[in-house]
């Protein structure tokens, strides 16, 4: 294979040193939906320049050609499609081939001869070369650098053959299944084939575990990151705030279709990630919150803040009273009497169906991410240290000054909420509407209200007191407006 013409598809060979110029030239696009970033150490680039140097890579390094692929593209699906637009950007930015499989291997050589890391001093089979007396060599101390090889050696590397298959005339698709069929003897867990997609949510996704290292390095380890555990937790976050139902495999690869919702929630889940990465790089010194379901309840509530118009005024006291909530809930129990009358503790059951099986405690709800669970779990947040229907009042409180909400004429904290629900008889204060338990924190149904409009002035008694505030239908608030009602309850 050269480098000046257009290659054939299929196998064929190019030279180490060609390799290494298409690498350092920029030539080779690492789309990180077939490659992951490089994994190996030092001692896996030295196996493998070993093997090189012994005519022993039968595997080959799969690339597509961005020229042709881009043409074909023209020819069966037009200029305005996305699979040509994609080849096309690349094509003017100078690539010639985008790496499918091979990553570590293209890296691995262009390393060996920057001179990034040496041979180990151990035999080397040549059969190769020429010269009968480096047909079986071990490199000395001095020499072991691609710099410092003998000169035959080094020569004889340059002209080594490495195995490559090119792709051409492919859409997009193709290359994905082109990365199925070429991984298909190997365990890849869902994300790592999700990820082979091209389309808007897989790139995002990817940017998102980027720009938020900070968050993710914190929490999921290397490994998990190689495996993009972390990747599924955000794609399982942006199909949290699209949709009302469940969770799971099928729902997460919808996700990666161009024709759903998810991606366009980008500022959403990033602004949410942002808030996280904020409280748990500063207030989460002995990782607590390690689980990826707990994770993802902080998720789910930070979300219904935001949605419900709520600021955290206080980030410490908020992070502090979210680990005691989960902390509380999770360890919770009750005292009661077997069939013999003797007492025991059991789990406090956050969740069971109506016919009273699929009993779980908090902890087992996390093992779900079904919509019940989550919406059970997150029903303990949004208690906010007032009674519970399941944990009573034993739910840590949370102080007046931590949630506000954002209208700046309804800075009320949103502890008083459940107070003024109990003193209003559970109604709106101006219609006398029910207001039922559950919505007692719905900042977008019910919202906490001047009695004595704030826009009245201090003399007129419009202060942000408790007892200047009254829980009201939102739409009966914007109605109402700054003039003081006749009738409140």
């Amino acid at each position: 294979m050269t480098t000046n013409n257009e290659p054939q598809s299929g196998h064929q060979f190019i030279s180490s040193i060609n390799l290494y110029e298409l690498e350092t030239k920029n030539k080779i696009y690492l789309d990180l939906h077939f490659q992951s970033p490089e994994r190996w150490s030092d001692v896996q680039r030295r196996a493998y320049i070993k093997s090189v140097l012994k005519g022993s890579t039968p595997t080959p390094i799969v690339l597509a050609h961005v020229k042709s692929c881009m043409d074909y593209c023209e020819r069966k699906l037009g200029k305005d499609s996305e699979d040509y637009i994609y080849y096309k950007k690349l094509h003017k930015n100078g690539y010639e081939y985008i790496s499918v499989d091979g990553n570590n291997r293209t890296k691995g050589n262009r390393r060996f001869i920057d001179g990034e890391f040496a041979l180990s001093n151990v035999l080397h089979k040549i059969p190769h070369i020429q010269y009968d007396n480096y047909k079986n060599w071990v490199p000395k101390k001095g020499n072991r650098k691609y710099s410092t090889l003998p000169q035959y050696i080094r020569d004889y590397f340059n002209t080594c053959q490495i195995i490559i298959f090119v792709i051409k005339d492919a859409t997009c698709e193709d290359l994905h299944e082109a990365f199925q069929s070429i991984n298909s003897g190997i365990t890849l867990n869902p994300q790592e084939w999700r990820n082979a997609i091209i389309c808007h949510l897989s790139s995002i996704v990817r940017k998102i575990g980027v720009d938020y290292s900070d968050f993710f390095d914190k929490y999921w380890s290397e490994t998990k990151q190689y495996r993009r555990s972390h990747e599924e937790w955000i794609v399982t976050s942006f199909v949290h705030v699209t949709r009302s139902g469940n969770i799971g495999k099928k729902e997460r690869d919808a996700a990666y279709d161009n024709g759903m919702e998810e991606y366009e929630k980008e500022k959403r889940v990033r602004d949410i990630i942002k808030i996280m990465q904020r409280l748990c790089t500063t207030h989460d010194k002995d990782k607590i919150l390690k689980s990826e379901a707990t994770l993802t309840d902080l998720f789910m509530l930070i979300d219904w803040l935001l949605q419900n118009n709520y600021k955290i005024n206080n980030e410490r006291k908020f992070f502090q009273w979210f680990v005691r909530t989960y902390q509380k809930a999770k360890n919770a129990k009750i005292t009661i009497k077997d069939d013999n009358g003797k007492t025991k503790q059991v789990s406090v059951i956050l969740y069971q169906d109506d016919k009273g099986n699929n009993v779980r405690d908090y902890v087992g709800t996390q093992r779900s991410t079904d919509l019940v669970m989550r919406e059970a779990r997150l029903s303990v947040y949004l208690a906010f240290g007032t009674r519970h229907d399941k944990y009573g009042d034993i739910l840590p409180k949370l102080d007046e000054d931590v949630l506000i909400q954002k209208d700046p004429k309804r800075n009320f904290p949103v502890s008083y909420r459940f107070p003024l629900w109990e003193k209003q008889g559970g109604k709106c204060a101006i219609t006398g509407i029910d207001i039922s338990f559950e919505d007692i924190f719905n900042g977008k149904k019910y919202v906490i209200d001047h009695i004595t409009p704030h826009a009245a002035g201090i003399e007129a008694g419009g202060t942000t007191t408790f007892e200047n505030a009254q829980l009201v239908c939102y739409d009966e608030n914007k109605n109402k407006s700054d003039h003081i009602p006749n009738v409140t309850l």
